[in-house]
């Protein structure tokens, strides 16, 4: 086990893809096959799958996505222009260690306990957007920030729903010394989702200049 407050996810590199979180978590838990591992408990090489699941939750998430990646044909950095979605609410009960585990046998004490995690942890609501403008090499950050957080969040079972919405709640844009309103359900999608068509003037090795780098979430 790894302990973890950031979630780094590979994204589907097509310019012109529509793909979204669930779409690389799916992939991260799928894992790869690793053939003729050397097996420490049978002395044997056997063919093993490796793969990420999620056990102990933190309080707060970060979720990177990989958009800066390196070309072995050019020997430089690109950036991955494919739009990519995000929900409001995430749930990650179907990536964590307790449900792909649930029915193992054999398993040690300590790996026991992770099944017993309260279904709540896995569930975050969004707070936050980092979106990037410009190329792999040079660009601009600003955020987009819930700003009714932490102990002004709605509390308890009988808020849920309340705690479930957040394109209600009021949002800032945060660009170095400037900082506005922010309308969450006209214009999320558009400002940090990402994809080509924001603009027609982009060129070729950027067809899209406002990507989604990374976007927090709190837990219950």
């Amino acid at each position: 086990m790894e302990p973890f407050y950031n979630l780094s996810l590979d994204i589907n590199k097509e310019v012109h893809s529509s793909a979204g979180i669930y779409d690389s978590l799916r992939k991260m838990v799928k894992g790869q096959i690793i053939e003729d591992y050397a097996c420490d408990g049978c002395n044997q090489k056997v063919n093993i799958t490796q793969r990420v699941l999620l056990a102990d939750m933190p309080n707060v998430l970060i979720v990177h996505l990989k958009r800066i990646v390196f070309c072995f044909d050019t020997l430089q950095n690109d950036k991955v222009n494919s739009r990519f979605e995000f929900p409001n609410v995430l749930d990650l009960k179907d990536y964590s260690f307790k449900e792909a585990m649930k029915d193992a046998e054999g398993l040690a004490e300590e790996l026991k306990a992770l099944r017993e995690v309260h279904d709540d942890d896995y569930v975050y609501r969004l707070v936050g957007v980092n979106v990037h403008l410009g190329t792999a090499d040079h660009g601009h950050y600003y955020s987009i920030i819930n700003i009714r957080r932490g102990t002004e969040e709605p509390q308890g079972d009988e808020n849920e729903a309340k705690w479930r919405k957040v394109e209600a709640d009021p949002w800032k844009v945060f660009d170095d010394a400037t900082v506005k309103s922010f309308s969450f359900v006209s214009d999320m999608k558009n400002e940090a989702f990402g994809g080509a068509g924001e603009s027609s003037s982009k060129t070729s090795d950027a067809m899209s200049d406002k990507e989604l780098t990374a976007f927090l979430a709190s837990g219950s």
